[in-house]
């Protein structure tokens, strides 16, 4: 698994013959999140962050609604979205194809247990529709945040998880500021 939060498999499928780095993994009982970048032009295509739900669920879909209303761009649904519970997906497209901004695919969703965002600048080559590769994303993160967030019970639970993909590297400052401006 790359990163431990994203497995390989999902990796090829939305970033195919990418040479991918990893940036600011970390997980803790009450959250995980890793960005995951073309080391090659050094520009980051998919930013993942959970956060521990309260189990409100009324505040767990104002969460969602909240999210997704920070973004301009088009709604859009999925196949397998509400497998994962309640959530929206946003499109941004450039304004134009010689704008050089690429499209995003915003993802929020609540599960029973956590709140997931997912950021996606799809890559060409990727099998699905943007919107689809980004709900594999969320599920397979979700399913190795619960698988990774128990082995965290025996030590410090804000201790980062490493990866041998990480190689040591962090940026978690530029990496923190760029995802708390994106997502709030």
């Amino acid at each position: 698994m790359l990163c431990g939060l994203i497995g390989a498999e999902v990796i090829e499928q939305v970033a195919p013959k990418i040479d991918v780095g990893v940036q600011d993994e970390q997980v803790s009982a009450d959250a995980a999140k890793c960005r995951l970048y073309d080391k090659d032009s050094g520009k980051t295509f998919i930013t993942a962050d959970a956060t521990k739900l309260d189990g409100d669920a009324t505040a767990s879909r104002k969460r969602v609604d909240e999210f997704a209303a920070t973004f301009d761009g088009e709604p859009t649904e999925a196949p397998g979205l509400d497998e994962l519970g309640y959530g929206r997906i946003i499109i941004a497209a450039p304004s134009s194809p010689d704008s050089g901004s690429p499209t995003e695919v915003f993802l929020g969703v609540a599960t029973d247990t956590r709140f997931i965002r997912i950021i996606y600048r799809p890559i060409n080559g990727a099998t699905g529709t943007p919107a689809e590769d980004a709900v594999a994303i969320a599920k397979d993160f979700n399913t190795n945040v619960t698988d990774a967030q128990p082995s965290q019970a025996s030590g410090d639970s804000s201790a980062p998880l490493e990866s041998p993909a990480d190689d040591g590297q962090r940026t978690a400052v530029a990496g923190a500021s760029w995802l708390s401006s994106r997502l709030g």
